[in-house]
């Protein structure tokens, strides 16, 4: 299934204010490009306050971080240029997201790997 726009619980017209004062967090911002394009902008148009983005693509991360700052610029916009292969590079992402905004709220985990596939709760956390 393709989806070209995001859930309505996340839909700026159906929650104008709900994120207001919220810090959110999303990984794979270059993966499914227009499907993250549309879910940082509901966030944004949802009145969020803050917006971490992680992405190993430079020029999509690029690109995605101007539209929200033009889109809303009260947002804060916190741009992360890495994958998220080690532990190291989430943490550190982790660490600075709150050092800058002190908290996450929201977390849109839009990257993974599963190799072996086992279910989430039986997988070890390095390798997932």
């Amino acid at each position: 299934m393709l989806h070209s726009n995001t859930y309505p619980y996340v839909f700026a017209s159906l929650a104008p204010r709900a994120y207001n004062r919220k810090t959110i967090l999303i990984t794979g911002a270059s993966r499914r490009r227009w499907l993250c394009y549309c879910t940082v902008r509901s966030f944004a148009l949802s009145a969020a306050s803050n917006i971490a983005i992680i992405a190993r693509n430079y020029s999509t991360l690029s690109t995605v971080t101007a539209k929200l700052r033009a889109l809303s610029p009260p947002l804060n916009v916190l741009p992360f240029s890495s994958g998220v292969t080690s532990a190291a590079v989430v943490n550190a992402a982790m660490e600075e997201v709150v050092k800058r905004f002190q908290t996450i709220d929201v977390l849109v985990n839009n990257t993974a790997v599963f190799e072996p596939y086992v279910k989430i709760a039986d997988s070890d956390q390095i390798i997932w």
